[in-house]
């Protein structure tokens, strides 16, 4: 087992003078602990932005509290692990060493300027994790983070925690969007709408005049499934609603729109197909919404789009008699393309493997398309 001297936070205050920690206060260094985890798999994240999830070495390390220092009372908390690993090092311990300094920047920061640092460096479920950090400290007390790159310590008394906690309250996340779905609600006394998306939460936001027809035409024929996508900037608030900030475009969508398809694919589970049948995980879909988008000729027809048991996707052209058809392997990003003669039911064109990463097979595909469109014209 390996462990690392990781925190020592210092509690100062009448109640902390014989350098015990009253059971009451516990619950505030079991908080900071969990931030710090928490903060840590969001650093990763961050550093490794092709990763869904954090890697299966978080779950095998431990902030622990070992022991409590004399000098007013000063918890010690040590990284430990389990795991077996090259000279005895912690797994990740530069990400847990990162998500302790980001912590005490944040407390530095409210308490030496009154504000918080710029919102995008904010993980989502920091508010939760404050409002408990310091929850019981008394009038007198302070909760003290010092670290070797900080110079001053970052101190967290009641009055910096409800600064910190009314500036976090205001946070709203800004990021741009493409929106796909149906305007369910119109109100034209404050010109505003709300967009049911085809996998996502509701989301509201002002009707521009420029795109007042298509905002009103869209709600009218809301019965008949009408969906529009919407590029625009959104802004999300700390409690997850999404609202539209401002509008790029909008433009309305095709029945057979893939990337509408794609979001629908989202809201499938395994067992899906009578029992059997893999969901398709979203990264995944991430992918093959990116590559269609960039890749895709506007001018080709768009195809039918189904789900596949595999956990796939396959795409079908159905041009006078005969079938063409894309069946997509997304763990392994590629694409076996064939075409059926329905009155021979023979394969005409097969090509196995095509690497859906290559924007020359994307060419090919639609050369492919292209061709047996032509015979038909």
């Amino acid at each position: 087992m390996s462990n690392v001297n990781f925190l020592r936070p210092r509690l100062e205050g009448a109640r902390f003078e014989n350098g015990g920690i009253p059971k009451d206060v516990l619950p505030n260094l079991i908080a900071l602990q969990e931030m710090v985890i928490a903060v840590a798999r969001w650093q990763y994240l961050k550093d490794n932005p092709n990763s869904a999830r954090a890697p299966s070495g978080f779950n095998k390390v431990n902030l622990e509290l070992v022991g409590v220092e004399s000098g007013s009372a000063v918890p010690v908390f040590e990284l430990t692990t389990t795991q077996r690993t090259l000279n005895e090092q912690i797994p990740h311990q530069k990400t847990f060493e990162k998500a302790r300094e980001f912590i005490v920047g944040i407390i530095n920061h409210v308490e030496q300027e009154g504000r918080l640092p710029p919102a995008e460096d904010l993980p989502d479920d920091i508010l939760e994790h404050l409002k408990r950090v310091g929850h019981d400290l008394r009038d007198d007390e302070t909760l003290e983070l010092n670290t070797t790159t900080h110079q001053t310590p970052a101190k967290l008394t009641r009055k910096t925690r409800s600064k910190l906690l009314h500036l976090a309250s205001t946070v709203k996340h800004v990021s741009e969007m493409v929106l796909r779905g149906s305007v369910h609600k119109i109100d034209q006394k404050n010109m505003t709408f709300g967009l049911q998306q085809v996998y996502g939460p509701l989301v509201t936001g002002q009707i521009p005049d420029a795109y007042y027809d298509i905002i009103m035409q869209t709600f009218d024929r809301y019965k008949d499934n009408t969906r529009i996508q919407i590029q625009c900037t959104t802004q999300r608030n700390q409690h997850g609603q999404i609202s539209i900030e401002s509008i790029t475009h909008i433009k309305p969508l095709d029945s057979l729109d893939v990337l509408l398809q794609l979001d629908e694919f989202r809201s499938l589970r395994d067992d899906w197909l009578d029992g059997n049948g893999l969901a398709p995980k979203h990264s995944n879909l991430d992918w093959l919404s990116g590559v269609f988008g960039r890749y895709y000729p506007r001018d080709l027809p768009l195809p039918h789009t189904y789900p596949t048991a595999e956990g796939g996707v396959s795409l079908e052209w159905s041009f006078d008699g005969r079938e063409a058809h894309i069946e997509i392997d997304l763990e392994r990003r590629t694409g076996e393309w064939f075409v059926i003669n329905m009155k021979t039911g023979k394969s005409e064109d097969e090509d196995e493997d095509v690497n859906l990463d290559d924007p020359k097979n994307w060419l090919q595909i639609a050369d492919h398309l292209r061709r047996l469109k032509e015979k038909t014209e």
